[in-house]
């Protein structure tokens, strides 16, 4: 194994340094042994002996301290050296401006991604030729992080040699001398250009899908309109027009009794499309864009109370429970619409509710006011709780249950309008528990 080059210096040298001592002490010695008397002799050789010892231990310590200096140098010459071929293989551009913003250095990483060779742009302004654009901040508000960081992360956009647009995100920091002074700034600079284009490519097929996904829903509500109209509103114009056509062709051979019937027939049906009318008029209306929603502050335990009296005399078929677990829960709300709400969610629990089992509806408020209606009926099953609340949607086991599938989405768009939320949990042969929260005005 050869003999490092440092170290082949250092030897040489220590070397010259050696027989150059030696040659001045022997012909210092010849010099005083020409002179002296012979019995001086031994002595003069005495100090030939430890001139020479001293050169010698004089050498060792020169050649350890040459051979330090020179690994030292060696260190750091490998050091820089791998330093520049860091800088020479790295992705991300980097480059160095003095305080002018004129550029100083420029790796092969920005001669990649800027198309610009090194020859061509130092010396030059740097926004001359990346032309910066910052979409998110102003030069002036990216200075001021500057000063008070003495570093900036952000992103911009930056311009090719040929003129494409490119996003970057840059790093830059103070460039200093040795004793600390700001000479420049250097970036390090990644090209995210085709992270941003594929995160836009994303984010269209997401608008694309939701839009589909939207305007299939949407499809799907038409058709489900379709068919409730088709339902709801043939048979009982079927039963206008049937009863119609017997009092103009039988009206002298009925009885007052018979026709009266079917006048009540006509009347009962009527009523029935007024209703529906009025639904699909209440649903339009409780939408977030039209100006209907008045809100005043009133308590819903009185209120609640004032409800329950009121279906209790409408409906004595099922035992109607109201549990208050407050003694006040005053809301911001519209009256009239979430009147809406309190009937629709418990005649919904008359309608699907054997006669005679117990509807409860429980009021109590803590940071919010809870309401809940629970019924023992055919309860929801799992595949159609997450669409209950949607418009002309019904259950798959509501069978030949009379209804529009409107109610609940009217309850869910004025629970919407109250900054409130409506859950539904349900097993089916058990029962139903809507529970509707809504923000409380003043603690409870």
């Amino acid at each position: 194994m050869s003999m490092p080059t440092h170290n082949r210096i250092a030897l040489r040298t220590a070397l010259i340094y050696l027989i150059g001592a030696e040659l001045w002490i022997l012909l210092s010695d010849w010099l005083v042994w020409r002179e002296a008397e012979v019995e001086h002799h031994f002595f003069v050789n005495t100090e030939v002996l430890k001139g020479s010892l001293f050169v010698l231990v004089t050498w060792v310590a020169l050649y350890l301290v040459l051979r330090y200096q020179l690994r030292l140098r060696h260190k750091t010459e490998a050091q820089s050296a791998y330093q520049a071929n860091i800088l020479q293989y790295v992705s991300d551009a980097i480059f160095a401006v003095d305080l002018e913003r004129h550029i100083l250095t420029w790796n092969p990483g920005a001669e990649r991604i800027y198309g610009w060779r090194a020859d061509e742009v130092i010396g030059k302004p740097i926004r001359e030729m990346l032309r910066p654009v910052y979409p998110d901040m102003t030069i002036e508000e990216i200075s001021a992080v500057f000063q008070e960081k003495q570093t900036w992360i952000g992103e911009l956009i930056q311009h090719h040699k040929d003129g494409r647009p490119l996003h970057i995100v840059a790093n830059v920091s103070y460039l200093r001398d040795d004793t600390g002074k700001p000479i420049g700034m250097v970036t390090v600079n990644r090209d995210v250009s085709d992270q941003k284009r594929l995160e836009k490519e994303i984010l269209e097929k997401e608008k694309l899908t939701v839009a589909l996904e939207t305007e299939r829903r949407v499809q799907e509500i038409r058709t489900r309109f379709m068919r409730m109209i088709s339902h709801e509103f043939r048979t009982p114009l079927t039963i206008i027009n049937s009863s119609y056509d017997l009092l103009k062709s039988y009206n002298e051979r009925m009885s007052p009794e018979q026709r009266m019937q079917k006048l009540d027939n006509i009347a009962e049906q009527v009523t029935h499309l007024r209703d529906l009318m009025g639904e699909v008029s209440l649903l339009l209306s409780t939408d977030p864009t039209m100006p209907n929603f008045a809100p005043t502050e009133f308590d819903l335990v009185p209120y609640c109370e004032d409800q329950i009296t009121e279906i209790r005399r409408a409906c004595d078929t099922h035992t109607l429970n109201l549990l208050l677990n407050c003694d006040s829960a005053r809301i911001n709300g519209d009256s009239k619409l979430l009147r809406h709400v309190v009937n629709n969610l418990i005649y919904n629990a008359i309608k699907y509710s054997p006669e005679g089992s117990p509807i409860t509806v429980t009021l109590e408020a803590d940071r919010t006011a809870v309401l809940r209606v629970k019924d023992l009926g055919i309860g929801i099953p799992d595949v159609d709780c997450a669409r209950i609340f949607e418009p002309f949607y019904r259950a798959t086991n509501v069978n030949d249950t009379p209804g529009s599938g409107l109610g609940l989405a009217i309850v869910k768009q004025i629970v919407d309008l109250h900054q409130g939320k409506i859950d539904v949990q349900s097993q089916v042969g058990v029962g139903t528990t809507f529970t509707v929260t809504l923000p409380l005005t003043t603690a409870a």
